[in-house]
């Protein structure tokens, strides 16, 4: 009992100070894991869409810009970027038209009227994607794992250095 007691009193600070930074670490996780979440059931449905759902031709019927604004404060400018996106629309074999959006890949550039692929579900149209959704998920997915990745090797890296 004396030696449990007598290894409390020797390293008590340093495995507080190891649990707290792991405990950051942890806490930083599950903030990326929230979008991740969301971002994981849409690119289950677009694999869906692709792997199960019925194929159709569309047209890009409209190019637009969305602007993203990041305010900052008195010190820091606020960030103007630009993100360009394609509207397309398709129609199903019972002629109902819908529509969708997808971003812009600055290799392959759309134009109004350029023709695109579309999956769909069958049983609800308004579930649609194209190839080029299907490439966004996957960098996606990539960049998700970087960060996680990265925060969880800092967060180690820490633990570690602090025993040093």
């Amino acid at each position: 009992m004396d030696n449990y007691i007598n290894f409390l009193d020797l390293y008590l600070d340093d495995i507080l100070a190891v649990l707290s930074i792991l405990f950051c670490g942890a806490v930083v996780c599950a903030i990326i894991a929230i979008p991740f979440y969301f971002f994981k059931k849409k690119q289950k449905l677009h694999l869906w869409l692709h792997q199960y759902g019925h194929t159709a031709q569309g047209q890009v019927v409209l190019l637009y810009t969305r602007l993203n604004r990041m305010r900052g404060d008195e010190n820091t400018p606020t960030m103007i970027s630009e993100a360009h996106y394609a509207r397309y629309s398709f129609k199903t074999p019972q002629g109902q038209t819908y529509t969708g959006d997808f971003p812009q890949k600055r290799k392959k550039m759309y134009a109004v009227g350029d023709a695109v692929e579309v999956f769909y579900n069958p049983k609800n149209p308004q579930q649609n994607c194209t190839p080029r959704q299907l490439e966004e998920d996957a960098a996606t997915r990539w960049i998700f794992i970087i960060l996680f990745g990265v925060v969880i090797a800092v967060v180690l890296v820490f633990a570690f250095l602090f025993f040093l």
